[in-house]
């Protein structure tokens, strides 16, 4: 059983271990993103793979990300979550 964490909506995100995920996820407001930004964004999915998920594919739209990745196994044995795989490539990306 996967630990618990918040959930910032109603509906809880479903994860398998050992499974891959496709996620995807907007610019606010669809802002299209200028060539240097995307660029940016591709970097950052890049620099948490073999760390904290294979990335199987990832293909930067000018105002949306869809990936495919399977989460890695943390020191504690449990999977990465959802949660944690998008602030990673999320959090760094917007900054």
């Amino acid at each position: 059983m996967q630990p618990k964490y918040d959930y910032r909506r109603c509906l809880p995100h479903l994860q398998k271990d050992d499974h891959p995920l496709f996620v995807t996820f907007t610019t606010d407001h669809r802002w299209q993103l200028p060539a240097a930004a995307r660029d940016i964004v591709l970097k950052c999915c890049l620099n948490e793979n073999t760390r904290k998920y294979d990335l199987h594919t990832a293909v930067v739209m000018p105002d949306h990300l869809p990936l495919i990745y399977s989460a890695l196994r943390r020191e504690d044995g449990w999977s990465n979550s959802l949660p944690e795989i998008m602030k990673a490539i999320k959090g760094r990306s917007a900054r």
